[in-house]
């Protein structure tokens, strides 16, 4: 018998679930609530989930569910805290235009995380809106007014 009373099999999976899910929960919530809660909230999640994994695996979207329960977990512990996005040490950033940082901090948080994890991570749309249990045309929704924006506040014309 496995840990807390899990058999072998279930273990395994759900070794396998948090190797496959846990930084594609924390990516979005990083951009949605900042770094160090996203870590928490995530944390949080898949104890819960280790809790109740005979239920959560059977569900049809176990890591939208989970990501809904970070989302509620961060949102508990810091209800009105203004988002401070992870700088990265400047030796070590992409060549990015130095205004994007803060464009994307301007963004609604669902603005933030479509933009995020679909232009920077490469997601495709089906992938973002099965995370985030939204539609597809929701998911692209958030991004087109996302970009809009972005293209606003940094002044970017789409024609050049």
């Amino acid at each position: 018998m496995g840990d807390a009373g899990h058999d072998d099999e279930a273990v395994e999976s759900f070794r396998s679930f948090v190797a496959a899910t846990q930084r594609r929960l924390w990516l979005p919530l990083c951009m949605e609530v900042g770094a160090e809660l996203a870590d928490d909230a995530v944390a949080q999640s898949m104890a819960y989930a280790w809790q109740n994994w005979a239920r959560i695996r059977a569900m049809a979207n176990p890591e939208g569910y989970l990501y809904r329960a970070a989302q509620r977990y961060a949102r508990r512990a810091r209800p009105h805290r203004v988002v401070a996005l992870p700088r990265l040490d400047p030796s070590h950033e992409p060549e990015i235009e130095p205004g994007l940082i803060d464009a994307l901090a301007a963004l609604s948080p669902h603005q933030r995380v479509a933009v995020f994890v679909i232009d920077g991570c490469g997601w495709t749309l089906a992938e973002a809106a099965a995370l985030l249990d939204v539609s597809v045309s929701t998911v692209r929704n958030h991004r087109a007014r996302g970009m809009a924006r972005l293209r606003e506040l940094l002044e970017v014309d789409i024609d050049v």
